[in-house]
């Protein structure tokens, strides 16, 4: 069909598979004619029959793109007519294009774009939710309006349109006031689970708010950036979105849809994890399968029932008629989809699931996999684990991970419980507070270290003395004859004046000669 409506003063043709000699003389016609209308079939590619008249369907008809979207099409990956998206196929949309300022634009399951995860943040215009947005503040411009400054002290805007503290004074004193989301002068490094944030770490910036790029949102519950899913969000899809037949979708820990529970189970056609499918018996038969003679058949979760068969039966290897699993065949069942956490599934002699190893998060158990459960830690503390920490409270996340958030390490410079000092913090303490003279006090390891502590001119001899004052030993105490001794100002004994009396000897010769010899120091 080649229409020549008239709109105003313009005039649209619209030309399909039209050889050009035609397409020229239709639109000389149509300027001679602006009222009439063309019809041709694709088959006559000579002529066009006009007709007057007809009804002026003009700009408002129907294109591809405003078709409704196929419920058949949609989910095969094209963009087709209808669709604004299919998929992970967007056909060039953005949510910078749909008016945000940025984030994720996926698509929905019926094929319409998704904005949810978009967001108006960077734009410069205050939204709902945002306490500023570049220069713009919902109700508060300096510290003074949130209590923690002075007017002249301005207030920041976080790239995530969040307040920032940076240039109030309160801010870095080491002492959390609303509406400060930490303080690094009290905390730096937090655990990103305590703050819903799902893994890594988050670190306090000086603005007073946290520095969340160490974050993984990947835990938290809820699909964000390009996660595929997130916990039980798994973006409205299930398996026949996927193009499997039936089953349960599923998430993995690191965000990645899983897929091991669905099945094709169902289309007649033997493939995947079936065994069989409906009649489609894969080749099998009771003979094939060891047994004597039978009709073999396919139960509904496509898995070989050899319950007609006669023959062998549990121990043989292949999961059979009421068997749960056979030996080391556990039919595609594990402790993951048995409703467990975790673990190793294994089979029984009866042929039926073996649970015993399997594990399951929450039941007050440390169990294989598990770094704690529960208010059981296994043992751990804060000072044992071997990350730096010297005590503190341990606790348990519910996904049984340690949580070290409430741990504290020496070093830190804040004085924690059982520490007497940390570094420089020495809490006020001196050599003379802890009953010296003088001296310079220090710590070591979070303990005062009073080495460099002296008490000399406290009058009493203490450990490391020789003397202080009149508290010193004699002359006579330290084995001389007569004499006073002294102490010096660094508490050292001074003996110069301490001595022995000497004993004079004569010695009288009797012969031709007298003589009589004293001792030189006599």
């Amino acid at each position: 069909m080649i229409e020549t409506p008239r709109r105003d003063s313009l005039l649209l043709v619209n030309f399909r598979s039209v050889r050009p000699p035609l397409a020229l003389a239709l639109c000389f016609a149509a300027c001679f004619s602006p009222e009439t209308v063309f019809e041709l079939s694709e088959a006559d590619d000579d002529e066009a029959a006009p007709t007057t008249g007809g009804e002026d369907t003009g700009a408002g008809a129907t294109t591809g793109a405003d078709e409704a979207p196929s419920t058949e099409s949609c989910g095969n990956g094209s963009v087709d007519p209808g669709e604004a998206c299919d998929g992970d196929e967007l056909a060039d949309a953005s949510c910078a294009g749909e008016g945000f300022a940025g984030g994720v634009l996926t698509c929905s399951s019926d094929c319409t774009l998704d904005l949810s995860r978009c967001a108006r943040c960077g734009d410069g215009l205050l939204a709902s939710g945002e306490a500023c947005d570049g220069s713009e503040f919902a109700d508060v411009e300096s510290c003074a309006d949130i209590g923690l400054g002075e007017p002249s002290e301005v207030l920041g805007c976080t790239a995530e349109c969040e307040l920032d503290f940076a240039e109030c004074s309160a801010c870095g004193d080491g002492m959390l006031q609303a509406p400060e989301l930490c303080d690094p002068g009290a905390v730096q490094d937090v655990d990103c689970g305590t703050i819903d944030l799902g893994t890594g770490t988050a670190s306090c910036t000086e603005g007073c708010v946290w520095d969340t790029s160490g974050c993984s949102e990947c835990g938290n519950g809820t699909r964000d950036g390009d996660e595929e899913c997130d916990g039980t969000d798994l973006g409205a899809q299930a398996c026949g979105d996927l193009g499997f037949a039936t089953g349960t979708l599923a998430c993995t820990t690191d965000c990645k849809l899983d897929t091991t529970a669905c099945t094709s189970c169902g289309d007649g056609v033997v493939d995947g994890d079936d065994a069989c499918d409906g009649a489609a018996l894969g080749g099998n038969s009771c003979v094939s399968l060891g047994f004597d003679a039978g009709a073999l058949d396919c139960s509904d979760d496509c898995t070989l029932d050899a319950s007609a068969c006669i023959g062998q039966g549990c121990g043989d290897g292949v999961v059979l008629g009421d068997e749960d699993c056979d030996t080391s065949a556990l039919a595609g069942q594990s402790c993951v989809t048995l409703g467990y956490a975790g673990g190793p599934l294994s089979c029984t002699g009866n042929c039926g699931f073996d649970t015993s190893d399997c594990w399951d998060c929450g039941n007050g158990v440390v169990d294989p996999g598990e770094a704690c459960d529960g208010s059981a830690l296994g043992g751990q503390t804060c000072a044992n684990i071997g990350e730096g920490f010297s005590g503190g409270t341990l606790t348990c996340n519910a996904s049984c991970s340690l949580v070290t958030s409430g741990c504290y390490a020496c070093g830190d410079g804040v004085i924690d419980p059982g520490e007497a000092c940390d570094g420089g913090n020495l809490g006020g303490w001196t050599c003379a507070l802890a009953g010296y003279v003088g001296g310079a006090i220090s710590c070591t390891s979070c303990a005062l270290d009073t080495s460099s502590c002296h008490s000399c001119g406290n009058g009493v001899m203490d450990p490391g003395e020789e003397c202080d004052g009149a508290d010193r030993p004699t002359c006579a105490e330290l084995g001389y004859d007569f004499g006073t001794t002294s102490c010096s100002a660094g508490c050292s004994l001074n003996e110069s004046n301490c001595d022995f009396h000497t004993s004079a000897s004569a010695s009288v010769s009797v012969g031709d000669e007298f003589g009589c010899f004293l001792p030189d120091d006599c």
